[in-house]
């Protein structure tokens, strides 16, 4: 089955959180996880609650600028560090994982596979491991998300360090997550997906 997250055991891992006494928590030395996105992940940074859970569950550098792409130049000037020039950016400044959320602004399909193994080839240069969400399913990214995530399953069995968040399946059946296009989230949707990443961080083996 590869290093997949199903959804069902995600949403069983949502129902149930321990309450965490805040006076009891030792701060690590660094970060545990570096998050990079697009405009999709960047919802995190306009959801107050999102960026509190994260923060307290997995401590975390959020890296998410609208247009970025996953190895070259964003579709915008302002996004012209792709996630893997922000993971190498980023190189000792997080201690387990990173977590990719990048995509939906890629454009060559053939691509993609190679833009996979470079970030995670990278990420096992730093010693880190590679959390990667399924893409949605939905509006004028359909068929390119399908595909993608067809490719994600694929090499999931074939890359040891990288690990598959089905944020497709797991938001499937939530139109009240997100705007009209479908996979830009809301607030309630951002939070949801915050829920998602640190249940999963917290599945992962340790290093």
């Amino acid at each position: 089955m590869g290093n997949m997250f199903g959804a069902i055991g995600l949403v069983l891992g949502l129902l149930v959180a321990p309450s965490v006494d805040a006076t009891q928590v030792v701060r690590p030395s660094k970060k545990e996880a570096l998050l990079v996105g697009d405009s999709v992940m960047s919802i995190l940074s306009h959801t107050n609650a999102a960026l509190t859970l994260l923060e307290r569950e997995h401590p975390f550098l959020l890296r998410s600028v609208p247009c970025q792409r996953l190895i070259f130049k964003g579709c915008k000037p302002f996004a012209k560090d792709s996630s893997l020039k922000m993971l190498q950016m980023n190189k000792g400044k997080f201690s387990n994982v990173v977590v990719v959320g990048t995509g939906y602004n890629d454009l060559d399909d053939a691509n993609f596979a190679r833009a996979v193994r470079e970030i995670t080839g990278e990420a096992k240069l730093q010693g880190v491991q590679v959390l990667w969400l399924t893409y949605r399913q939905a509006g004028n990214v359909r068929m390119k998300s399908l595909s993608y995530n067809r490719q994600l399953s694929m090499l999931a069995k074939k890359i040891d360090n990288l690990y598959i968040l089905r944020w497709c399946d797991l938001s499937n059946g939530h139109p009240e997550w997100f705007a009209a296009d479908s996979v830009h989230m809301n607030a309630t949707g951002g939070l949801a997906l915050a829920k998602a990443i640190s249940t999963a961080i917290g599945q992962l083996p340790t290093t």
